[in-house]
């Protein structure tokens, strides 16, 4: 029975397969389409039977359609892809299709219906686009999407949030309304991604915070030009507030221990001066060598000098010098009257000249040209009321002048002159 009628069993076969089954001519006209064919294409039999097979494809697989029919002809090769049929209201149905050429040019061709499983993919897509869509919009950074001209073209919550302004008054204005156009162009320059580079935020009442920002080119789908720009931006304005504080609270215990360090220091230069005192007593020349450099080591001054009063004489002659050229030598004796020593004992208290080029009273005015100095802080050294020595501290114009604020020296300056009287047994 079934050799007599394969036919009919190969018909039931076709008719109840869960593909669709669809058959042309050499005029690609359909000669044969089963039941799942015309239920996918909401078509009956009747309605589809001679018709042409390109008012069934997508316009974008008619051409394709043709390529591979004319391309597989000559090789007889049959094949299978992934394309679209046109339904009777137009909509576009994904098939997956294989085909193969039959006798006298006719083909076969058997789809399965992939409807089903892209509603259940692009759900998924969807479902995961959604999530991420979520993500962006309330996440605690502000990410904005921009085009390459700078206007922006997305804007999250955060955004508004940490920029101040709503979405409807920043979309399609540039970029360079939030940031500074300088700033932006150098983030631009780069193909790459640009990982938290700082820059400045321009803010509504005229403030400028502080913003780290990640960019990264978002490309075309050949990937080949940049058509966009993903800018995630963090307010990092209070985390660098908290590294200043930091920073100033070490500055500040730094200062302390400079501080502490400089008392000792200070003390240590006293004990050292009672020691040469105790052990070189008898070599008053070495001492006052220890006073002067004592002197340059503790307060960094450029050069200091010292100087014994001659009563008969009433004249001032340097004993010792530090950091003085040898031309200074001539200057080795200088008379009290009119001088600025006398002027220091009148007003009891050490003389501070910041300028000495407007001093007229100083009397080698080009020595200390010559030398680079330009400022001096005169010390009378005194006992019992009466004039004995004279300490001279000088500095060059790049110094600092906190030597004549700096109430240690005068306070060795007394125990200076204690040494010196024990000496000279004063």
């Amino acid at each position: 029975m079934l050799k007599k009628k394969p036919e009919i069993v190969f018909r039931t076969l076709v008719e109840n397969m869960n593909e669709a089954v669809w058959m042309w001519d050499k005029n690609k006209e359909t000669i044969y389409a089963n039941p799942r064919f015309c239920d996918i294409l909401w078509y009956s039999l009747k309605e589809i039977i001679w018709k042409k097979s390109c008012i069934f494809w997508s316009n974008k697989n008619i051409k394709e359609v043709k390529e591979i029919k004319i391309n597989n002809n000559q090789k007889w090769i049959s094949t299978s892809y992934e394309w679209y049929l046109i339904r009777k209201d137009n909509k576009k149905i994904p098939i997956l299709f294989s085909w193969a050429l039959l006798p006298n040019g006719w083909s076969i061709w058997i789809m399965t219906n992939l409807t089903k499983l892209k509603e259940k993919e692009n759900k998924e897509k969807n479902s995961k686009e959604q999530i991420l869509l979520n993500a962006v919009m309330f996440s605690t950074d502000a990410i904005i999407l921009i085009w390459t001209d700078l206007k922006i073209k997305s804007w999250n919550k955060w955004s508004k949030i940490l920029f101040w302004y709503k979405e409807k008054y920043i979309l399609w204005k540039e970029i360079t309304n939030i940031f500074y156009k300088k700033d932006i162009e150098i983030l631009l320059k780069d193909s790459s991604i640009i990982y938290k580079y700082e820059i400045i935020w321009r803010h509504k009442n005229k403030s400028k915070l502080n913003f780290s920002v990640t960019i990264t080119p978002i490309y075309d789908e050949k990937m080949v030009n940049i058509n966009s720009y993903l800018l995630v931006c963090r307010d990092i304005t209070n985390h660098r507030k908290i590294e200043k504080e930091i920073e100033l609270k070490y500055q500040k215990i730094r200062e302390v221990y400079n501080m502490i360090w400089k008392i000792k220091r200070e003390k240590d230069y006293i004990f050292d001066l009672i020691d040469m005192f105790n052990n070189y007593y008898h070599d008053i020349y070495s001492i006052w060598d220890f006073i002067v450099t004592s002197i340059i080591m503790l307060t960094k001054v450029d050069a200091s000098v010292l100087r014994t009063y001659n009563k008969k004489e009433k004249t001032l002659e340097m004993v010792s010098n530090f950091w003085l050229s040898d031309d200074w030598q001539w200057k080795k004796v200088l008379k009290l009257k009119n001088s600025l020593l006398e002027r220091a004992l009148y007003q009891e208290s050490p003389l501070k000249i910041l300028d000495l080029t407007k001093e007229s009273k100083y009397k080698t005015q080009s020595l200390a040209k010559r030398n680079n100095l330009s400022s001096l802080l005169l010390i009378p050294l005194k006992l019992k009321g009466e004039i004995i020595w004279s300490l001279s501290l000088y500095t060059k114009p790049d110094k600092k002048l906190e030597i004549f604020e700096n109430e240690f020296i005068i306070k060795y300056s007394r125990v200076i002159e204690l040494v010196m009287a024990s000496i000279l047994k004063i």
